[in-house]
C-alpha cells in the first residue's frame, strides 16, 4: 500500500518537476508534445524513484501521456488530483 501512495503523489506532485529538464533535450515532438526522451524520462522515473513495477510504470505513462500534454502535465492543479488517482489506480490495481 505504501508503494501505491508513492506512486500517487509522484503522479501528481513529484514527476512533474523531474521533467522540465528533458523538454530542452530533444526538439522531435511526438505525441501530444511529448517527446521519445521524456516519455522514457517518466518511466524511469517512476519505476526508479517510485519503486514501481515496469508494467506499472509505462501504463502510467501511457495513461498520462493520453490524458495531458506535456506542457499540461508540468502544470497539474489540484483539479486533476481526481484524474492522476483514477490513472495510478487503473495501472496498479491492474497488473
Amino acid at each position: 500500500m505504501n508503494k501505491l501512495k508513492n506512486t500517487l503523489l509522484a503522479i501528481v506532485f513529484v514527476l512533474p518537476v523531474l521533467f522540465v529538464a528533458t523538454s530542452c533535450d530533444d526538439d522531435d515532438e511526438g505525441k501530444d508534445g511529448w517527446t521519445d526522451a521524456q516519455l522514457e524520462a517518466l518511466t524511469e522515473e517512476c519505476v526508479s524513484e517510485e519503486e514501481g513495477t515496469q508494467e506499472q510504470c509505462e501504463c502510467l505513462t501511457d495513461k498520462i501521456s493520453d490524458e495531458w500534454t506535456y506542457e499540461e502535465y508540468n502544470n497539474l492543479t489540484l483539479d486533476d488530483l481526481g484524474r492522476a488517482i483514477e490513472i495510478a489506480l487503473d495501472c496498479v490495481g491492474s497488473i
